[in-house]
């Protein structure tokens, strides 16, 4: 599959429940990181903001023209 995910699916056969549905806390930082991603895609999804301010910046001469700070 991934040969540079072998330390993931090493981590990933040790993540396990105890017998009170707890995690077991025993080298599951990979696994923490990606449940914190998955579960945090939702909070990342944002609405497109309005062109509006970035054509301001850009007519402002700022990225372009004679005064343009890469000119």
């Amino acid at each position: 599959m991934f040969p540079s995910l072998t330390k993931y699916l090493a981590d990933r056969r040790l993540y396990r429940r105890d017998e009170n549905d707890q995690v077991v806390k025993v080298r599951d930082n990979l696994q923490d990181a990606t449940r914190c991603l998955v579960l945090g895609f939702p909070a990342m999804i944002t609405k497109p903001d309005d062109d509006e301010e970035e054509d301001r910046f850009c007519r402002s001469g700022f990225l372009s023209g004679p005064n343009a700070w890469m000119a």
